[in-house]
């Protein structure tokens, strides 16, 4: 299978040949004497596995993961819901992000970010402070998406789309618009095949 994005092919017969030493931790990183700091992109539709995917990254690769789902379900719980306050939240991830480059570390985050424009401030504070950014895109089949949209675990979490009918909802108001330079990852795979691809990508 080959997964094919913006003139980006990734050959999946490659990655699990890898060895798992080629997988680099990035814990710390300097700019001036080694690898640029990342900032690591995942977006994708609701149920997708963008928070599963980024978690298991994180803990393979030592790299910080701004949990979005646990912010927001940290701030509904005191405030009941994130009406009012999305656009801010946003700004909190965004500052947090800047603040963990600034440290040396690198930074994962999940979102949905249907647009180059929703990850234009993202790419902005990349190019000021001398990261390297990858973004991932986690694609799934709507069968897949249905089924995973009402699993159990996606109920701890404060989570608007727990049903099909907000799923499609989201999906008609949010489409996913190709992203310039974006890796196209095929989520329809297990979670582990999933970071795998994107192990390989990071590697590379």
């Amino acid at each position: 299978m080959v997964v094919i994005t913006s003139s980006i092919v990734v050959s999946q017969d490659k990655i699990f040949e890898q060895k798992s030493s080629k997988y680099r931790r990035w814990t710390f990183c300097y700019s001036k004497f080694m690898n640029n700091c990342k900032i690591i992109i995942i977006r994708g539709y609701p149920s997708s596995g963008k928070t599963t995917a980024a978690k298991l990254l994180s803990k393979r690769t030592g790299s910080i993961f701004i949990d979005h789902n646990a912010i927001l379900t940290f701030l509904a719980g005191m405030v009941g819901n994130d009406q009012g306050i999305y656009s801010e939240i946003h700004n909190l991830e965004l500052a947090m992000a800047k603040k963990i480059i600034q440290e040396n570390k690198n930074v994962i985050v999940a979102r949905g970010f249907s647009s180059q424009e929703s990850i234009a401030p993202y790419l902005g504070a990349a190019k000021t402070l001398g990261a390297d950014v990858f973004v991932f895109r986690l694609a799934a089949s709507k069968d897949n998406l249905k089924l995973r949209v009402v699993a159990e675990d996606r109920k701890k979490d404060f989570n608007p789309t727990i049903n099909e009918e907000a799923l499609l909802e989201w999906i008609d108001s949010n489409p996913l618009r190709d992203i310039e330079g974006e890796y196209e990852i095929n989520a329809n795979e297990s979670i582990d095949k999933v970071v795998n691809q994107m192990l390989f990508i990071l590697s590379s």
